[in-house]
C-alpha cells in the first residue's frame, strides 16, 4: 500500500539532501515522511505525465504508481545527480510500462517502436491542450505527435530547464544519444506544427517564438505559480551540446 496523500494543499520546497532523507525514511516505513515527499514532488510528477496521458483516471494511476515505485524500487536514489532527475527516470519507467500495457490491449509490441508517440497510444487530447492560445495549443498537441523519448527530452530541457547531462542521467542514456534526441525532436516539433497549422507562416517555430511560450507550457503542464527567482529558460534550442 502506498499510504500517502497525493493531492497536496501546499507544496514544500526541498533540497536534494532533504528530499533524499525523506525518501530514505519513507522506504524504511515512515508514512509521514512519505506524505512530505509526495507533497514536495507531486506537481513535478504530474507535470511529467500531463501532456502524455489524456485520461484523468489513468493519469492519477501513473502518478501514484510512480511514487510507489520510488518507495519500492530495488535501485534507490544514491545521491548521484539531482533527485528530481532520478524521479523523472522513475516516471519514464512507469510511463513506458503503462504504454506497453495499453498497446498490448491491441497487439503485442515489446519493445515499443522508437517512433511511437503519446498520441499513437491514446489519440484523445489531455486537458493541457484545451486552451484558447492558438500557438501554445498547437505546440502542446505537436509534442504529443513526435516520438515519446524526443517529447520527454524537449519537455525536460525546455520546461524543466535541465541540461543534456542531467537528462542523460535521468533517462539512463549516453549524453550523445540525448543530444541527438533533442536535435531530432526539435526538428520534428517544428515540422509537425507546420503540418498541423493551416497557415504555417503564422506559427512557424523560430527560436524566438519557441522560447516565448516556454513559461506558459510549464504553467499549463503543472505549475500554477511562477518563481521570480527561477533560472532563465535554456539557451538556443538548436544548441546540440551543453557548454563544458
Amino acid at each position: 500500500m502506498l499510504g500517502v496523500v497525493l493531492r497536496p494543499v501546499t507544496e514544500e520546497k526541498l533540497s536534494d539532501a532533504e528530499g533524499a532523507q525523506l525518501l530514505a525514511d519513507w522506504r524504511a516505513g515512515d508514512v509521514k515522511a512519505g506524505d512530505r515527499f509526495a507533497n514536495a514532488y507531486f506537481s513535478v510528477v504530474l507535470r511529467f505525465f500531463r501532456n502524455k496521458i489524456p485520461n484523468d483516471v489513468e493519469l492519477d494511476g501513473v502518478v501514484g504508481q510512480t511514487f510507489e515505485q520510488c518507495q519500492t524500487t530495488t535501485a534507490p536514489y544514491k545521491g548521484t545527480g539531482s533527485l528530481q532527475g532520478w524521479i523523472f527516470g522513475v516516471a519514464r519507467f512507469t510511463l513506458f510500462r503503462h504504454f506497453r500495457a495499453k498497446v498490448a490491449q491491441h497487439k503485442a509490441m515489446d519493445p515499443l517502436p522508437e517512433d511511437l508517440s503519446s498520441a499513437d497510444v491514446d489519440a484523445r487530447e489531455p486537458a493541457s491542450v484545451m486552451i484558447q492560445v492558438d500557438d501554445l495549443r498547437l505546440a502542446l498537441k505537436a509534442l504529443r505527435r513526435i516520438p515519446i523519448d524526443q517529447q520527454i527530452v524537449i519537455e525536460m530541457r525546455v520546461v524543466e530547464g535541465m541540461t543534456l547531462k542531467e537528462i542523460a542521467e535521468a533517462v539512463d542514456a549516453p549524453q550523445p544519444t540525448v543530444s541527438r534526441r533533442w536535435q531530432l525532436g526539435m526538428a520534428a516539433l517544428r515540422k509537425k506544427m507546420q503540418e498541423m497549422e493551416k497557415s504555417p507562416a503564422k506559427f512557424a517555430v523560430s527560436t524566438h517564438s519557441f522560447q516565448s511560450w516556454v513559461r506558459e507550457v510549464k504553467a499549463k503542464l503543472g505549475d500554477s505559480m511562477e518563481d521570480p527567482n527561477a533560472p532563465a529558460e535554456p539557451d538556443d534550442p538548436d544548441e546540440p551540446d551543453d557548454k563544458a
